[in-house]
């Protein structure tokens, strides 16, 4: 009976220690996903639209013999609206090619060599050329000579000519696929499987007095997001105090309308950057943006927990943004002597499908890396994803990977003492029976 019971407790100290890690590690994906704000963001390297375009070529293709030499073309275009500035042209040599000196031509003119090195790839850091400005629907060429130091294969040889300006910092990279426009990223995400929802999220600090009401300016700087009205929908941390929002008009913070007197119907301007103002705009609402997570959280890899509240922030719609803020910046960013303050801030915020993910931490993981590269794949190369979905993921798959390590250190080991406990206990209860039943044949009795 006691070897049983024995039994028994160990069994069942077992099996509740396997429902509970099994319990524990389902309900993790709840929990895992259940603070987060923001799924995925898909952060635009080039807020301001392609401009730069950049072609390389070469006059011999296939495999080459050692000394042979050949004639290396790249051009660089501006397909903007506005001029880029300081243009930079560099070029990266496989080791089986060497640059030939002497050979390098900017639209036919000879340019000379920086201490014996191409003029492209030159010093420790293999700096570039900077060619300078580049109006729009202008282009300029650059052609040198490399002669091949052993044999290769021009075509097993990635062509690593690159091009960046002013405006447009992230350098592109020779023959790469076309930047797709937001809206056409927007349109292309949602038609993903997995993918709920794919907002605009645009954003830009502007200059102090650059909001003002009447002859009442504001001297500080004001932060304004291009966001629709379901994107607020969808984030409760926005609460609206009083009237409403309709992409329209703008939403103001509590901070800035009691800063100016605002209230909804009142009539704000805006200078942008480039020293313009925007026509009269109606304020639709008041809101309190101090709990909102996804307008205040860092987009910096290494600090996305941090929340960066501005008190002076307002909120218009993502067609009055891209129709006033974003020229008006690169009207800014291109006139010559005019130091441009930081970029806007353009990306696509995307929602994955939580209703029907896998309970399982690591069976969700795989699902959101499997969107994440899809949408990742979409016009490749020069955007950026922050994947906080599957970063929380991995967490919680790696905590059910530890309880369930625990659980093989901790509870397999209570089942073998149980059983050790039960066999000692039953062969106690065995020896006592034995002795019992000497006693009774010493005494006549007849078992």
């Amino acid at each position: 009976m006691v070897s049983v019971v024995g039994l028994a407790i160990g069994v069942g100290l077992f099996t509740g220690m396997l429902f509970f890690v099994e319990a524990s590690s389902r309900s993790m994906t709840r929990r895992a996903l259940a603070p987060l704000s923001l799924d995925m963001q898909r952060v635009l390297s080039a807020p301001l639209g392609p401009r730069l375009t950049l072609r390389e070529t070469v006059d011999k293709v296939g495999p080459i013999a050692p000394g042979t030499t050949v004639s290396l073309s790249i051009t660089v275009g501006n397909e903007g609206t506005e001029t880029a500035n300081d243009v930079v042209l560099g070029d990266d040599l496989p080791g089986s090619l060497k640059y030939v000196p002497g050979s390098t031509r900017l639209d036919g003119t000879l340019l000379g060599d920086v201490a014996g090195a191409s003029p492209v790839a030159h010093g420790l850091t293999g700096a570039g050329l900077n060619v300078g400005s580049l109006k729009p629907s202008r282009s300029t060429t650059l052609t040198y000579s490399v002669r091949a130091e052993r044999a290769v294969d021009i075509r097993a040889s990635a062509l690593r000519a690159r091009a960046s300006s002013r405006e447009e910092t992230i350098p592109i990279r020779a023959d790469a696929p076309p930047s797709m426009t937001l809206d056409r990223l927007q349109s292309e995400v949602r038609k993903l499987p997995d993918v709920t929802s794919a907002e605009k999220f645009l954003m830009f600090d502007l200059s102090d007095g650059s909001v003002r009401r009447n002859r009442s300016i504001l001297h500080q700087s004001v932060r304004v997001f291009g966001l629709a009205p379901r994107y607020l929908a969808a984030h409760p941390s926005v609460r609206l105090h009083t009237g409403s929002y309709d992409g329209k008009s703008a939403l103001v913070s509590v901070e800035l309308a009691r800063a100016l007197a605002l209230v909804p119907g009142s009539q704000i301007s805006i200078k942008l950057p480039d020293g313009t103002r925007t026509p009269p705009t109606a304020v639709g609402g008041v809101a309190d943006f101090s709990r909102a997570t996804p307008l205040f959280s860092s987009r910096k890899s290494k600090k996305l927990d941090d929340f960066l509240y501005v008190p002076m922030s307002l909120v218009v719609g993502p067609d009055f943004f891209e129709r006033w803020v974003l020229p008006a910046y690169a009207r800014a960013a291109s006139t010559p002597g005019r130091i441009a303050r930081n970029g806007p801030l353009v990306e696509l915020d995307i929602g994955v499908d939580r209703s029907t993910m896998p309970s399982s931490p690591s069976d969700a993981l795989a699902r959101t890396k499997s969107v994440a590269e899809s949408v990742m794949g979409i016009a490749p190369g020069r955007d950026y994803l922050i994947d906080n979905v599957s970063n929380a993921l991995a967490v919680a798959s790696d905590d059910a990977r530890t309880a369930r390590q625990l659980f093989a250190v901790l509870g397999l080991p209570g089942l073998l003492l149980a059983a050790f406990l039960a066999m000692f206990a039953g062969k106690i209860f065995a020896e006592a029976q034995r002795q019992q039943d000497g006693l009774l044949r010493l005494r006549g009795a007849d078992r």
